[in-house]
């Protein structure tokens, strides 16, 4: 069950969704996820859903290694140096109507664009502490998560049998904070999402929104990783609106670290 005490449109601005796609990506990539994405939220709630697709690193025509070297970068910024985030500032522009906005913001971003997604919601949390952000993170590098953010993300990767974490891209990075030592950079803390949640898709990373790839269960790899999200999003309910949930709904993924 979900709740039903929702703000009503006029007092909450609507919801924010934003996808944000990884480097080297096609113009349109996670398009039919986002459209879907938006509709079942909008349907739950009864509010107004905004926003749509961002490219933190460039699509397809941009160098691609020029992409890999900015999300490498941004992965690797000491903690508490998210604006630097190279990323975020690809996008601004694009972020400003949830920077004005007051209501609930959603992230979700697939590999670099789920680093991106991050720090873009660190930004907007240190610019408005009390607006209700989220963040879901769909096969991306380990990155460390601002501390009061840590609830509100979702962290997915592909996994094979007995839940093994199969997705290579899921394997860079550190959930370590990075901090400034002499000039040179340390380890820190630990800084993991709040939920790691293991995906049986078909395939590896490019293919958590393939339409026509069938997992084990016969659902699609879209299926599954929109059922999934859309799961996890409902469960920040509270997070977002300030509301009691009315029940819990069952997951598609197991919570486990790859």
């Amino acid at each position: 069950m979900m709740p039903t005490n929702f703000p009503a449109a006029s007092e909450n601005n609507g919801i924010y969704l934003c996808a944000l796609a990884g480097i080297g990506t096609a113009p349109g990539f996670m398009g039919e996820f986002h459209q879907e994405l938006a509709g079942r939220i909008a349907a739950a709630t009864g509010l107004p859903v905004e926003g749509g697709l961002l490219y933190p690193y460039g699509e397809w025509s941009r160098s691609v290694r020029r992409q890999i070297w900015e999300v490498w970068r941004d992965i690797r910024l000491p903690a508490g140096a998210w604006e630097g985030s190279l990323g975020v500032a690809a996008v601004r522009r694009e972020l400003e109507p949830a920077a004005r906005g007051s209501g609930p913001v959603v992230l979700v971003g697939h590999s670099g664009g789920g680093t991106a997604a991050v720090h873009a919601a660190a930004m907007l949390r240190a610019a408005a502490p009390e607006r209700p952000v989220a963040v879901v993170q769909i096969g991306s590098p380990r990155s460390p998560v601002p501390p009061g953010l840590r609830e509100a993300t979702v962290y997915c990767f592909a996994c094979g049998p007995g839940g093994r974490g199969r997705d290579p891209v899921c394997r860079l990075g550190s959930w370590r904070a990075a901090r400034g030592r002499g000039g040179r950079l340390g380890l820190g803390r630990l800084l993991l999402p709040g939920q790691l949640v293991a995906l049986p898709i078909a395939g590896r990373h490019p293919d958590y929104f393939r339409g026509h790839l069938r997992t084990a269960g016969g659902e699609s790899n879209l299926e599954l990783v929109l059922d999934t999200v859309e799961s996890h999003i409902r469960g920040l309910w509270p997070q977002l609106f300030g509301a009691e949930a009315g029940g819990s709904d069952e997951q598609h993924g197991s919570d486990a670290q790859t």
